[in-house]
């Protein structure tokens, strides 16, 4: 489910962002708006299951945003929020049919209780309309006409020839005359995990959309549609209207890249075709997605179709023999994945087939190296794609040095721990082997290491292969076995020896590990 947060206050709209546990409650994305003016934009572009809005706002107040929703005739299920015990509010929100009604400051347990009980009012409805009602208004809408007429143009290749074109254009209820052209444009984000963060993907994708629209909506070319291609890349049909569009919207390029960085804290390439018929968009497309393939040094740019060269180069790996003695210190290792990649620029050799190419033979030298030193390949991997998404990586020279250096400080602090932890364990386990007859407890023993008891014996069983208390049973019935063998004192002494002060516990621990009682023991031992 989509969700919807309306509040004129940033920080308000963060705190419960960033406070509620939107995963357990089934909620996919989460969008914001400052404004009723921005959640009314939003939910005309993307399907809102959910609405939570302040009810007191600058302009247009969160009752008249409940109240337009009724007019759309949307399945949306609002909870308004107020700072006011007024009761006409209450009145209002009663009459607007609104599903629930709650005070600021807002106590977090009550609004996801609320959520809860939202979401599964929505769901119950969707299914009772069989989900066509909840869909029909955003199918209807030319907007999304577009959009699946040039998906389907592109990205599902429904469209081949003249005939299927018409009858395309007829089914989607569009019209465009012979004489119209259009561009075809990718923009690529690359170093985006801040803004991913801060947005989620669906605000992010939408936010995306929206800098694309208005920046290309001009008198010489207007959005057709905007596509979301990858979670990195958005496709933007332009229309264009006079003979410099090309130009211009190379230069709007620029303007899109500056406020990607300013905004988005990322960065991107624009990579634009040359101006084409609409069967020819496809194929135009087919040509812009290739460009930037062959684009990795793009970053911050705007590639242009027309200008671009096209050089094939060859995949020359380093020494990985070398390499594989350098990879434990990143201090070691960067500098010579710098210079290798930065020769690739300098080359005009770095494309995605060769970035691919180098970063797996990397990646899998790089497992070799660790595995020796005891880092298992799923440990590496776990930690490698936790930090980054290897396909990322492939998209630009920036992006893979960010890979790169990740994975290696990850894989660091991962040997760092190990070596760590291996000598807490042999500590500990060093302490218990001279002082089995001792208290000792997993408690007592964390506070000899200064750990926390549960991490403790985590890291233990793992080095040692069995828990903290298998180990020093074991080595308590060790130290009994010895007392048996070469003395002659009385059981329940050694009993206490052992560390055991009860010992009928002690005679039944011994006989479970040994298989026979302590006397028998000692009396099979003398035989």
């Amino acid at each position: 489910m989509n969700l919807l947060l309306v509040d004129d206050d940033a920080y308000v709209l963060e705190a419960v962002k960033n406070t509620l546990d939107w995963k357990q409650l089934q909620i996919e994305n989460v969008y914001t708006a400052q404004s009723v003016r921005n959640a009314k934009k939003i939910i005309l572009d993307v399907p809102i299951h959910l609405v939570v809005s302040d009810i007191e706002m600058p302009r247009e107040n969160g009752l008249e945003l409940i109240s337009w929703i009724r007019q759309q005739d949307l399945v949306i299920k609002d909870i308004l929020l107020t700072s006011y015990a007024e009761f006409e509010y209450a009145r209002q929100a009663v009459k607007l049919g609104c599903f629930a009604y709650t005070l600021k400051p807002i106590d977090y347990g009550e609004l996801e209780e609320l959520l809860r009980k939202a979401a599964a009012a929505e769901q119950e409805e969707l299914e009772r309309l069989d989900y066509r009602k909840y869909y029909d208004h955003w199918n209807q809408t030319e907007k999304s006409r577009k959009e699946s007429f040039f998906r389907g143009l592109m990205l599902e290749q429904q469209i081949p020839g003249q005939k299927d074109l018409e009858a395309a254009l007829e089914r989607y209820m569009l019209r465009y005359e012979d004489s119209v052209r259009f561009v075809v444009a990718v923009c690529q984000l690359y170093d985006y995990e801040w803004a991913y963060n801060d947005l989620g993907m669906g605000m992010l994708v939408w936010s995306m959309k929206n800098v694309l629209e208005e920046l290309f909506d001009t008198p010489d070319t207007h959005v057709e549609c905007v596509l979301s291609h990858t979670e990195s890349s958005c496709i933007v049909v332009i229309k264009t209207m006079g003979g410099d569009a090309l130009y211009k919207i190379g230069e709007k390029g620029k303007n899109l890249i500056e406020n990607i960085t300013r905004h988005f804290r990322s960065n991107c390439c624009f990579a634009v075709g040359n101006v084409c018929r609409i069967l020819q968009i496809q194929e135009s497309f087919a040509d812009v997605a290739q460009m930037l393939d062959h684009c990795a040094d793009g970053e911050g740019q705007v590639v242009m179709q027309q200008d671009f060269v096209y050089k094939e180069a060859d995949y020359q790996p380093p020494n990985w023999q070398i390499w594989e003695s350098l990879m434990q210190e990143s201090s070691s290792i960067m500098p010579v994945v710098n210079e290798y990649l930065d020769n690739l620029v300098k080359r005009k050799s770095a494309n995605t087939e060769i970035l691919s190419r180098f970063t797996l033979d990397f990646a899998h030298t790089f497992r070799l190296a660790y595995q020796k030193e005891g880092i298992s390949t799923e440990e590496l991997e776990e930690a490698g794609y936790r930090i980054h998404n290897l396909k990322d990586a492939i998209h630009s020279v920036k992006e893979c040095k960010i890979f790169i250096e990740k994975m290696v400080g990850e894989a660091a602090r991962l040997l760092n721990e190990k070596q760590q932890s291996n000598s807490v364990v042999e500590k500990v386990k060093r302490f218990i082997d001279e002082n089995p007859d001792q208290e000792i407890t997993r408690e007592s023993l964390a506070e000899k290491v200064y750990l926390n008891p549960d991490y403790l014996a985590r890291i233990f069983k793992k080095e040692v292969g069995e828990p903290i208390g298998v180990y020093l049973a074991n080595q308590r019935i060790r130290l009994a076995k010895e007392y048996l063998e070469k003395t002659e004192e009385p059981v329940n002494l050694i009993s206490i020896k052992a560390g055991y002060d009860n010992f009928s516990y002690f005679s039944k621990m011994f006989k479970n590990m040994v298989g026979m009682s302590p006397k028998e023991y000692r009396s099979q031992f003398r035989k």
